[in-house]
């Protein structure tokens, strides 16, 4: 009678199912490592930082952003980084907003720019370097989009399929402006992807909501030109021309001379000057063109700078002096496109313009950042709370009746974010009229109900719907900074959506 064998265990079958169990855990273990060490996944929920990040309602599309969390650990945040950090005022909050401002610093919001104190005390624009400026710009006009009906001007200047002619001959000049006053200020739906902007335009209503209501002259034009033979000029401009204290002329000339050519960046106007050049207002190069042949050709001016590019050429940037002054909102910006001698073609022109930041306090307002604090402002500024208006209220309260108190009575109170009526998902306190009651949210992001009316809150001391500046208990109170600690990380990558019924939107955060 023969005996069964028994099974014998395989040697390498328990190795590999080893093997897999560590490689799985291993894997769990670096997707953990992963977030909460170096990078984590964040989902844009609100306007605040468009167009540079979509969070909109209006048009559905919400971002989806990467966030380098290690960024921070070696080194301090720095200026015009797009940060994630724990809103101080609702800590289980987390917001994402722009470095603006730096520790120790003084700031103003003047004309849309941002303006430093020095150590004598004087005003002195902060530029953004010309590798982050692409960042910044926002599409006014596209030819492609024949947005502008100044473009059909008759047999001079005329459509040719999707080319501009420009009909110039002998020594006449014939141009095309870009844009027109009325789209030469900071529109809110500037900078959208045209599907957006669309849905951006419905929501806003008529007529644009209040904003657009400055005037704007940090442009950029951009495109392709092709010049005929025997051309002699051709340029690019961007005007100022304000009846108040501002006159300012920024040109990219091209000149033909002999069968040379010379590409010639200049500024002329009240008291701008080129920096460290105090005899000058221009820089020249040479540089080939061949007529009949497409070149591409960019005019920037931001931040008192200038740069173009034309033909393989760059002049600039080149940095000016400049008055502290804002545009009047009634100026006439210009945007111009010209050739003279002999006709040209143009393709893909592109206006755009610079973020244009608004100011909350009256003019001449210093903003002080504390020390390791940080000044952080949203890219939507017409639609942004940020660090231009947060505030905390301190409530006072009875513990045993949970009854709302006159500012500074009772034995206990609560401190958190001042929202009152703002009527978004931020709103705090938030009124239950029903109940008689409100449920105020503090600084931990716990919620707690007191026992007052909306007409009690108002009439205890705690009303008004702007901040107050005199810091009186009670009050509301301008709380405007975030502590370095409360970094969470650098906005690193929009990562959704990638065009499936929404824009494309794959690119890196700058």
């Amino acid at each position: 009678m023969s005996k069964k064998k028994q099974a014998q265990p395989q040697g390498p079958l328990p190795s590999k199912l080893r093997e897999l169990v560590e490689s799985l855990a291993m894997a769990v273990l670096m997707a953990i490592g992963l977030k909460y060490f170096l990078v984590e996944a964040y989902s844009i929920p609100s306007p605040s930082m468009q167009p540079t990040l979509l969070g909109s309602n209006a048009a559905g599309a919400y971002d989806r952003i990467l966030v380098n969390k290690a960024a921070y650990l070696l080194r301090a945040p720095q200026r015009w980084e797009i940060a994630v950090f724990r809103y101080p005022h609702n800590r289980s909050q987390n917001y994402v907003k722009r470095i603006v401002g730096l520790p120790g610093e003084t700031l103003q919001i003047i004309g849309g720019d941002i303006y430093r104190r020095d150590a004598e005390g004087k005003l002195a624009i902060l530029r953004k370097p010309k590798g982050l400026q692409d960042a910044f710009w926002r599409r006014i006009w596209h030819q492609d989009l024949r947005e502008d009906p100044r473009a059909d001007l008759g047999r001079s200047v005329h459509w040719d399929g999707d080319e501009i002619v420009l009909a110039a001959t002998g020594s006449t000049t014939k141009s095309i402006l870009l844009g027109n006053r009325e789209s030469l200020r900071d529109h809110y739906w500037h900078g959208y992807p045209p599907s957006i902007e669309e849905a951006v335009k419905r929501d806003l209503g008529s007529p644009d909501n209040g904003y657009g209501r400055h005037s704007v002259g940090d442009l950029r034009i951009s495109g392709e030109l092709q010049l005929s033979s025997g051309w002699k000029r051709a340029f690019l401009r961007i005007a100022e021309q304000d009846s108040g204290q501002l006159n300012r002329e920024i040109d990219l000339e091209i000149t033909n001379k002999a069968g040379k050519s010379f590409a010639r960046l200049s500024i002329s106007g009240d008291g701008s000057r080129l920096e460290g050049e105090p005899t000058s207002r221009h820089q020249s190069q040479p540089v080939e063109i061949e007529a009949g042949t497409w070149i591409d050709m960019e005019l920037w001016h931001w931040d008192d700078q200038i740069w173009a590019h034309v033909g393989g050429v760059e002049l600039g940037p080149l940095p000016y002096s400049a008055p502290a002054v804002p545009l009047n909102d009634e100026a006439q910006v210009v945007a111009r496109v010209g050739v003279s001698g002999a006709g040209a073609r143009l393709r893909g022109l592109q206006l755009d313009r610079d973020q244009y930041y608004l100011a909350r306090e009256a003019a001449g307002t210093d903003i002080k950042v504390p020390a390791h604090n940080y000044w952080m402002l949203g890219d939507n500024t017409q639609n942004s709370a940020d660090g231009r208006s947060w505030a905390t209220l301190s409530l006072s309260y009875d513990p045993k009746t949970k009854k709302l108190l006159r500012p500074g009575t009772g034995s206990a109170r609560l401190v958190g974010n001042a929202r009152v009526g703002s009527g978004d998902a931020d709103e705090n306190p938030v009124f239950v009229p029903e109940a008689q009651a409100l449920v105020f949210t503090d600084l931990q992001g716990e919620e707690h109900v007191l026992k007052a009316s909306y007409n009690e809150f108002l009439q205890m001391g705690y009303g008004g719907l702007q901040p107050r500046n005199d810091g009186g208990e009670g009050a509301q109170r301008y709380d405007r900074f975030v502590p370095e600690q409360y970094f969470l990380g650098r906005a690193l990558a929009i990562f959704w959506p990638l065009g499936l019924g929404s824009p494309f939107r794959l690119s890196l955060i700058r």
